[in-house]
């Protein structure tokens, strides 16, 4: 008898939509989510749709992470202007549902292409990251970013000061 073999969940990218306001909500409304993020949590689809429309689709790259065909988080990146424009800054999320899943490395192996593609200008990518997520350091670093030190008391947010990692990805790393 032969196994039948399963099909693995996909993993991909693509824009944002006005209809993605229920899993935008999802994500950004959940206090443990953006407890290591840089945004406040959505208390209400009306406050999703106004971040929707004003941040995320005028934003130069911000992109669903879909599991299956269903947005389960984001990454976006923004490129730097003037003479840093060879840099990129990467943030992303997965709703806690998918925590621990490999989604966020899938789709960060993605993004780092796909930006390289899109942004010719672009030589490096970099990410912070709060030190105590453990989670997002182990996927920027099963994606190939390279960890490059720590910046202790670097972002004041949310009340407190928070000690950051710095990760990061260059145009000639080695593909994965």
């Amino acid at each position: 008898m032969v196994a039948k073999k399963t099909r693995q969940p996909e993993v991909t990218l693509r824009r944002m939509e006005l209809s993605d306001v229920g899993h935008l909500l999802r994500l950004m409304g959940d206090d443990q989510v953006s407890y290591n993020t840089h945004w406040e949590t959505l208390n209400t689809r009306e406050d999703a749709m106004e971040y929707l429309k004003g941040t995320i689709l005028p934003h130069p790259w911000f992109r669903a992470v879909c599991f299956d065909g269903t947005p389960v988080g984001f990454l976006s990146a923004k490129p730097k202007l003037g003479r840093n424009t060879c840099r990129a800054e990467l943030s992303g999320s997965v709703i806690r549902e998918n925590w621990s899943q490999g989604i966020m490395t899938a789709a960060l192996r993605i993004a780092v292409a796909a930006i390289f593609k899109e942004f010719p200008a672009v030589q490096r990518l970099e990410a912070l990251v709060a030190l105590e997520n453990a989670a997002a350091q182990k996927a920027l670093g099963k994606a190939g970013f390279t960890k490059e030190g720590e910046h202790r008391k670097f972002n004041a947010k949310k009340g407190r000061l928070w000690d950051m990692a710095r990760y990061s990805v260059i145009r000639v790393d080695p593909k994965l």
